[in-house]
């Protein structure tokens, strides 16, 4: 079982592995490199993050003090990070399940669609959905979303999965107005969807020993309790093999990046005052609050 959270203490990046005690920060005992870090140097695996959190029992045995029951587990008040926090890219596939397609006024694709968010739009678990004045209709939509861990080119579907670091949970919000109009002239999407903090995501990195993309996860989103998105991965129109071969055709696949997998039917508004759970089996729930931009405190994304 390998869980990572990814915290800000002190205005450092810190390490979490999830284990049946509570999460245990092998940053701040074993100087274990961030996630982002991890990434970067190709070295983020189940053995690894095993072999940091050995060593931190270790050291903590040393010490003569449990690691469950010592001050070295969670640091108090710690800021959540997203999983990744610096991807090159984050992609995203359109009409990925056929309800959603239809419930748009969409035909649904024979070929594979897809778009690009910009890093700016990430937020981690907790941190707030930030509505800008006058984009219209903004929209929830949840997604299992595929993090890279090595840098890869023109993948075949058998061998597409070898490159995946781990799953997380990422909520493509979009103002939906200002997408529908710019599709309606045949214009990129990017205003309606590349808005600040309109991409949370986490909260955890699961990695591959623990989550089977093609397995068949249940995948649902509440805004203030209330259901409103329902669906299982197993009903995607392209697998995750077939949208990293389709995506890396053209595009180099980097360490860190994030591909969202497409959202099932059930979108609907979102406004200041709502909280928004994303959930999917075996990845946890996802929870933000949405707040008007005159909420922000000292005029900043806070989180």
């Amino acid at each position: 079982m390998t869980r990572l959270l990814s915290v800000e203490y002190q205005g450092l990046a810190h390490t979490l592995v999830e284990t049946l005690q509570g999460p245990v920060d092998i940053t701040a005992i074993c100087d274990a490199p961030t996630i982002d870090e991890f990434l970067r140097i190709g070295r983020l695996s189940p053995k690894v993050v095993a072999h940091f959190v050995a060593a931190a029992r270790e050291k903590a045995r040393e010490k003569g003090q449990p690691l469950e029951k010592g001050p070295q587990m969670l640091p108090l008040d710690p800021r959540n990070l997203p999983p990744v926090s610096r991807p090159s890219k984050i992609l995203c596939v359109g009409r990925n399940y056929t309800e959603h397609a239809r419930e748009l006024g969409n035909a649904v694709p024979t070929e594979l669609v897809f778009f690009a968010k910009t890093p700016n739009c990430l937020v981690p678990h907790m941190g707030p959905i930030v509505i800008p004045p006058g984009v219209g209709r903004v929209e929830h939509e949840v997604e299992l979303a595929v993090v890279i861990g090595k840098r890869a080119a023109r993948l075949t579907p058998e061998e597409a999965l070898s490159v995946v670091a781990g799953y997380t949970i990422l909520n493509d919000v979009t103002a939906r107005e200002l997408q529908k109009g710019l599709g309606g002239k045949g214009l990129p999407w990017t205003a309606g969807k590349c808005i600040d903090s309109f991409a949370p995501c986490g909260p955890y990195l699961v990695l591959p020993d623990e989550f089977d993309p093609l397995a068949d996860h249940a995948i649902e989103l509440y805004v203030n309790g209330q259901l409103r998105q329902q669906g299982r991965s197993s009903q995607m129109i392209h697998s995750v093999p077939q949208i990293l071969a389709a995506i890396s055709r053209t595009i180099t696949l980097e360490p860190g990046d994030i591909i969202a997998t497409g959202t099932p039917a059930g979108v609907g508004p979102l406004v200041p005052g709502d909280t928004v759970v994303a959930c999917i089996e075996g990845l946890g729930a996802l929870e933000n609050l949405v707040i008007g931009e005159d909420q922000v405190v000292g005029g900043a994304r806070a989180s």
